[in-house]
């Protein structure tokens, strides 16, 4: 199985659901975890047919768990996953859009 490596930010955040939220600084919980990913082909058997490696949001999720981020019992439905996996992940509460973590893109 291929993993891709994140550091995992937490943030300092100020502001309400009202108002809106704002990051007030970050600080890494922890360096080059390794999620695992999932193997992706797109276009199948056409020209221009390629495939990605990278994690799923439930890989995401379980391994936020797995860290200790993250408490278990959080489900998918309650946050939202954004942005490129080869960059940057941003993960927010998906019923108000407080941010709870970036997923930074160290290698993979």
């Amino acid at each position: 199985m291929r993993t891709k490596k994140y550091d995992v930010w937490s943030f300092d955040v100020w502001g309400n659901e009202t108002d809106g939220f704002q990051i007030n600084h970050r600080s890494c919980f922890q360096r080059a975890v390794e999620f695992p990913t999932t193997h992706r082909v797109f276009n199948q058997g056409a020209l221009r047919e390629f495939s990605t490696d990278n994690p799923s949001n439930e890989q995401i999720l379980d391994t936020l768990i797995e860290i200790g981020f993250l408490i278990s019992g959080v489900q998918l439905d309650e946050i939202e996953i954004d942005g490129e996996s080869d960059f940057s992940l941003w993960i927010e509460d998906a019923t108000n859009g407080f941010p709870i973590c970036q997923l930074e893109f160290v290698e993979g």
